[in-house]
């Protein structure tokens, strides 16, 4: 998969509420604020673990801020692996091609997409190899419907007359080696044909109605035998191999469609590896695909990409114990956590930042942490803490309110500005507010 940054998650308790949410966006906000200065590479999106109240959708309008993403489960998923990025083929291309592409990607696997990208079977090394292990079926060309121009490219030659978007639709492969006599009573019409620069051979094939001949070793083909080609409907290929170089190479013209496997097993991009791994582990396919809602192939994902999988990251925000954050939380790794209760039982793989103060609001502790960072609020953000500690406190009348609640009340409200302040108290119905004095 190609690179991108890492992903971290800011999430909010397990029963989302307007406190929580807008926290949790407005963390996410300094964080990205944060790795911008720095250049680093992290990205911080805010998630909410459940449905959003009416309110807090509201109050994500009012501040211009699109909603979170909602995500109930924390365990990895597809998409979160390092899988290998989306190389695909048609179903028209031939087997050398394939390989071709196998070798020079280091693939054992193509996916076999139709032209909206959808998934329409794959193609593998063992596929390849058991067409030719199919050699001696001489029909098989026609039987797969073979385009001239998978012959010409798998021949490195040169088609001389007859249709270039044309196929093989009849008939089998010979190699017309006898003489005159010989030919005529072996080849049938619609038959391909294998031979070098021997006039009454080639004479003879067009007039037992071969559909196509291939003519090789680099000889040339005389205007004769091109026009009595065309006047019956033969298609003339030149090709540098030999005979037997030919005959060897010629069924690598083949389309994958012929042998690719229809209908794999593949997965969804939001498959958690906990459920896929099972399948992956009691099968003997070593690549699986992997698709979108709408059935797009995105990329391949093997047991190999399991090895060093890396868990979901998350930052915690109004919370710190494993039973009030979102489902899964033991599965990922948590990497900090910003809270205004009690510490409890969450565990962490490494020594962690917490951010902890006792306050009536979790808003209170990250808009000090803008501050700590000498990093101004923007509007819409301040609006968004604004309203967290206004839902929290309720209107600052809970009996955890501290000074630093109301100072930060404040200040958030002077950034926002009396209009919008209004419009969270009638949103949040604390229409009787005042910063000074909370509740009248």
């Amino acid at each position: 998969m190609s690179e991108k940054k890492k992903q971290i998650y800011v999430v909010g308790h397990n029963d989302p509420d307007t406190g929580s949410v807008c926290c949790s966006a407005a963390l996410a906000n300094l964080q990205n604020r944060i790795q911008d200065r720095i250049k680093a590479e992290n990205l911080y999106t805010a998630v909410c673990p459940g449905s959003l109240q009416q309110q807090t959708k509201e109050i994500f309008e009012l501040f211009h801020t699109p909603l979170p993403q909602i995500m109930t489960d924390a365990r990895t998923q597809t998409t979160d692996v390092d899988y290998s990025e989306g190389i695909s083929v048609r179903e028209d291309i031939s087997l050398l091609e394939a390989w071709k592409l196998m070798r020079k990607e280091c693939r054992s696997t193509l996916a076999v997409t139709r032209q909206d990208g959808t998934l329409h079977g794959v193609i593998t090394t063992g596929d390849i190899a058991k067409s030719y292990m199919e050699a001696f079926d001489n029909k098989i060309l026609a039987q797969a419907h073979t385009p001239f121009r998978n012959i010409v490219e798998t021949l490195n030659g040169e088609q001389l007359t007859g249709d270039p978007q044309g196929e093989v639709s009849g008939g089998k492969v010979s190699i017309a080696a006898a003489n005159t006599d010989i030919i005529r009573e072996r080849i049938n019409p619609g038959d391909v044909l294998l031979l070098a620069n021997r006039y009454e051979a080639q004479v003879c094939s067009i007039e037992q109605q071969a559909a196509v001949m291939i003519v090789c070793a680099g000889t040339e083909v005389s205007r004769t035998i091109l026009k009595l080609a065309q006047e019956k409907k033969c298609t003339v290929i030149t090709t540098p191999f030999d005979t037997y170089a030919a005959a060897r190479m010629i069924n690598l013209s083949i389309p994958v469609r012929q042998f690719m496997t229809t209908d794999p097993v593949h997965f969804q991009e939001d498959d958690y590896i906990d459920d896929i791994r099972p399948v992956m582990m009691g099968t003997r396919i070593r690549d699986f695909p992997i698709l979108t809602a709408d059935g797009k192939y995105i990329g391949m994902i093997s047991r190999r990409h399991l090895i060093d999988m890396k868990r979901k990251q998350f930052l915690l925000v109004d919370h710190n114990d494993a039973a009030s954050s979102i489902r899964g939380i033991e599965e990922a790794e948590v990497v900090g956590i910003v809270d205004n209760h009690s510490l409890k039982t969450v565990q962490t793989v490494r020594p962690v930042p917490i951010k902890t103060c006792p306050v009536g609001s979790c808003a209170v502790i990250i808009a000090r942490m803008f501050a700590e960072d000498h990093l101004e609020i923007d509007p819409d953000t301040a609006g968004l803490l604004y309203a967290a500690l206004l839902y929290e406190t309720k209107g600052l009348t809970a009996s955890s309110v501290t000074k630093a609640d109301i100072d930060a009340a404040g200040e958030l409200a002077g950034i926002c500005g009396d209009d919008l302040t209004l419009s969270v108290k009638n949103i949040l119905g604390l229409t009787d507010y005042t910063a000074e004095g909370g509740l009248n």
